[in-house]
């Protein structure tokens, strides 16, 4: 491994450029050195880095602008790393950290039109204000994990612009930040499979979205602190088909504002605090659950203004006796009501038992229809008799 840094501006193809007249190779630690590199060739070296290394010195910056396979750490420091403002196809295998300055990226891609592939972990900044691992308007599609960091005001790992689109398979983890560090902002659409857990410190959530489509087929749980809830909104429409399950304190799993919502999993208490699995804080967010869960300490999994599904609603809850006990709504399921059902039977997971009383077969006529079966009952000579026998003149 060698450290390899630009003496000027150029093309990453230009060996002169670079020091001891080489173009960087696999495993190189590459640094900017105040320099801005255009990438017109795919490469794979350990890192690409705008971070001071002696002799390189800190700034400058990657850029690409063609179609590129990029296999490298990408390390902010006081400059954003790898920028583009085309519309172009990149592949990045590495992991991904945003600077430390202001809106210092890891990466930025700028336009609308350009795709962005990562295999690899991504961290927002450790800084203030703004900066991300990745920002971008165009597609992500993202495979690993996601995470807010420990220092930061609205800083997050990956950060979708207006109209941008998001497609992360892997784990979202709020930061521990003083101030807020997301793992995913989103202005734009995503589609999220994995994992989303809240931060667990200041107010970092997991994923922030305030505007946009998004459908969530990742379970969600509230962070280890208040506020850190594993996903918050200021707007947008979501789908979300995981369960949802509050944290502690009051780290909901989900908290919505200006939101139209519909929610296919189970919706779940925290099993430690009060913090609900589903919180809304508006009327006029449109909110809809199927199933919600009370927790093992009887902390209710919804709070603010939630509706069910017009179809087959369940509500489970903690009895007194440490047991739960499922709630359905017969009139929106196929379970009989109890008079329907023979005397005695308990149906419906325990919660109803059946009143019908059904005659035996030698109580009813011959050919009535009794039960799953007809009557046996005969009136006999000797009934008849003993009938007669009965009266007296």
């Amino acid at each position: 491994m060698a450290l390899k840094y630009p003496s000027a501006n150029g093309n990453w193809s230009t060996a002169a450029n670079w020091n001891g007249g080489t173009v960087p190779a696999l495993g190189d630690d590459v640094r900017a050195n105040g320099f801005t590199v255009t990438i017109d060739v795919d490469i794979d070296v350990l890192q690409i880095a705008t971070v001071a290394l002696a002799p390189a010195v800190a700034g400058g910056g990657f850029a690409v602008s063609a179609n590129r396979n990029i296999t490298a750490n990408i390390n902010a420091g006081s400059n954003t790393c790898l920028s583009s403002a085309s519309g172009i196809i990149v592949t990045v295998i590495g992991n991904i950290n945003a600077g430390s300055g202001n809106v210092i990226h890891g990466i930025n891609f700028t336009n609308a039109g350009s795709i962005l592939n990562v295999t690899g972990n991504v961290t927002a900044g450790s800084s203030v204000n703004n900066h991300y691992g990745i920002n971008s308007s165009g597609t992500v599609n993202f495979v690993g994990n996601a995470t807010g960091s420990a220092i930061g005001f609205g800083s997050s790992a990956i950060n979708i612009n207006t109209g941008g689109i998001l497609n992360f398979t892997g784990t979202a983890t709020g930061g521990n930040a003083t101030n807020t560090s997301y793992a995913i902002q989103s202005n734009g659409n995503g589609t999220y499979n994995g994992t989303i857990i809240g931060g667990s410190a200041g107010v970092s959530s997991a994923v922030r979205i305030t505007a946009g489509i998004h459908t969530i087929n990742s379970n969600v749980t509230g962070g280890g602190a208040a506020n850190n809830h594993g996903i918050i909104t200021a707007g947008g429409t979501l789908t979300v088909n995981g369960n949802v399950t509050g944290g502690v304190t009051s780290a909901n799993g989900a908290q919505l504002t200006t939101t139209t919502a519909t929610f296919n999993g189970d919706i779940i208490g925290s099993a430690s605090s009060t913090a609900q699995g589903l919180s809304v804080t508006d009327a006029a967010s449109i909110v809809t659950i199927s199933t919600m869960t009370f927790s093992a300490i009887g902390t209710s999994p919804t709070a603010g203004f939630v509706k069910f599904k017009n179809t087959a609603p369940t509500v489970t809850v903690r009895k007194a006796n440490n047991t739960n006990q499922t709630l359905v709504d017969p009139s929106t399921t196929d379970i009989p009501v109890i008079a329907d059902v023979r005397d005695g039977i308990v149906y419906a997971t325990g919660s109803l038992t059946g009143t019908l009383k059904v005659p035996p077969t030698n109580a009813v006529s011959v050919g009535v229809p009794t039960d799953n079966t007809v009557g046996s009952a005969l009136i006999t000579i000797s009934d008849m008799g003993a009938l007669l026998a009965s009266y007296v003149v």
